[in-house]
């Protein structure tokens, strides 16, 4: 694989997210995707994935339960914790800027090599 080619790596992302958690994440670095030339633009279907996700991200992502699980939390304590509320709220601010912008507005731009 090159430094900065276009292909994933070959480690086993299933093994920690799920389809849901990737489907999520994904979404959100949707625009970083598209501007640095990892897949091509669909503004519709990132839209649709946009309308998707947002009542995903008030839920417990899979890798937290399993997460929650393995270290004998119970779900209600996890979502209490001051991490978890954390996350969630950065990640409805971004859910809104990209339902309002549909990019992260003053993301850098890829670095052109001639």
């Amino acid at each position: 694989m090159l430094p900065f080619g276009k292909s994933a790596t070959k480690s086993k992302i299933d093994t920690v997210f799920s389809k849901d958690d990737r489907f999520i994440l994904r979404t959100l670095f949707y625009p970083f995707s598209v501007s640095f030339g990892y897949i091509e633009k669909d503004l519709e279907q990132f839209k649709n994935d946009l309308r998707k996700i947002l009542p995903m991200i008030d839920q417990m992502f899979d890798f937290e339960k399993e997460l929650a699980y393995r270290t004998e939390v119970s779900p209600e304590q996890f979502t209490a914790s001051g991490i978890y509320l954390y996350l969630r709220g950065r990640m409805i601010e971004r859910w809104q800027v990209l339902n309002e912008f549909h990019t992260y507005p003053g993301m850098l731009k890829p670095l052109k090599i001639k």
